[in-house]
C-alpha cells in the first residue's frame, strides 16, 4: 500500500489454509499408506485426522490401527496394541512419507509431522 501499512490477509483465513493443507496431507498420506508403503506395521491403519497449526509449521497426524480380525468383521474397534508397533512404522518411515508429501502436495516447506493414536 503507498501509506506504509501493510496488506493482511482477511481475519479467519488462515485457519481455512490450514484445514485445506490438513485434508490434502490426510488424502495423500492415507493413498501413501495404501499404495506406497511396505511396512506390515502399517497394514490395516486409518488416517482418522490431521490437525495443522495456522502458521503451517506443524501437523498431528491421527490414526488407528485396526486388528486384521476386527477390520473383515465390521467391528470397527482400534486397537491399542496394533497402534504402538503402527507409530514405530511411522517413525521409521518418516523420511520417505516426507519426501513423498513434500512432492506430492507441491510445497515449498513441509509442516513437522507427529503421528498420534486416535482413541
Amino acid at each position: 500500500m503507498s501509506d506504509g501499512t501493510i496488506a493482511r490477509p482477511r481475519r479467519g483465513t488462515e485457519g481455512r489454509r490450514a484445514a485445506r493443507v490438513g485434508r490434502r496431507i490426510q488424502e495423500e498420506l492415507s493413498a501413501l499408506i495404501l499404495r506406497g508403503l511396505k511396512d506390515p506395521r502399517l497394514d490395516f491403519v486409518s488416517i482418522t485426522d490431521v490437525e495443522v497449526t495456522d502458521d503451517l509449521q506443524s501437523a498431528k497426524v491421527f490414526f488407528c490401527a485396526f486388528d486384521a480380525q476386527s477390520a473383515g468383521s465390521g467391528t470397527g474397534a482400534c486397537s491399542p496394541v496394533r497402534a504402538a508397533a503402527a507409530a514405530k512404522g511411522f517413525t521409521s518411515a518418516l523420511g520417505f512419507i516426507r519426501r513423498e508429501l513434500l512432492h506430492r502436495l507441491d510445497m515449498k516447506k513441509l509442516p513437522d509431522i507427529t503421528f498420534h493414536f486416535d482413541t
